[in-house]
């Protein structure tokens, strides 16, 4: 069977807006995701510094529960889910949030990847003096969802987009 021209011109038209569409759309969920990173990673540097200010007196104190306070007080499920805090020995001195037997010492801290939390730590010092080591994660199922959000909002309208063009070349042949 033979295409006429007129259909052959259509199909043209409707291959380039799939492609362009489909870089469109590519293009957004690497912005996305880039910019999500950029504001995870704002998030950390902020949290860092707050979290060594407010703990970092305590720990000097050896004052652990005050340190736990202040770790049951900034943990929940959509942000840090986790603290563990070690000292310059590095030895394990407090924890919140950690499921099972947390690690004693900090090189026994092992903890798989996972694609809904980043894991970080950070010195705690005060005055130039170093007192430990804070680890702990945060939550980043958001962005996860922003990109799943995003990919099925994006492809529901390019698929529009492609029937209103494709009925538009349709009316006008």
């Amino acid at each position: 069977m033979r295409l006429s021209l007129r259909w052959k011109l259509v199909l043209g038209s409707l291959l380039v807006e799939v492609v362009m569409l489909s870089f469109l759309v590519s293009n957004s969920l690497r912005l996305n995701q880039t910019h999500m990173q950029q504001l995870v990673d704002l998030r950390l540097k902020e949290v860092s510094v707050l979290l060594n200010a407010s703990i970092a007196p305590a720990l000097a104190q050896e004052d652990y529960v005050a340190i736990t306070d202040v770790f049951h007080a900034s943990r929940s499920k959509d942000g840090i889910v986790y603290f563990l805090l070690y000292d310059t020995h590095q030895r394990l001195v407090a924890a919140d949030g950690w499921e099972g037997a947390a690690p004693t010492a900090l090189n026994q801290f092992y903890l798989p990847p996972s694609d809904t939390r980043i894991d970080t730590h950070v010195p705690v010092s005060l005055g130039g003096i170093s007192y430990g080591e804070l680890r702990f994660g945060v939550n980043t199922q958001f962005v996860k969802n922003a990109r799943a959000r995003l990919l099925d909002e994006s492809v529901l309208i390019a698929a529009a987009e492609i029937l209103l063009s494709l009925s538009l070349c349709w009316v006008l042949g």
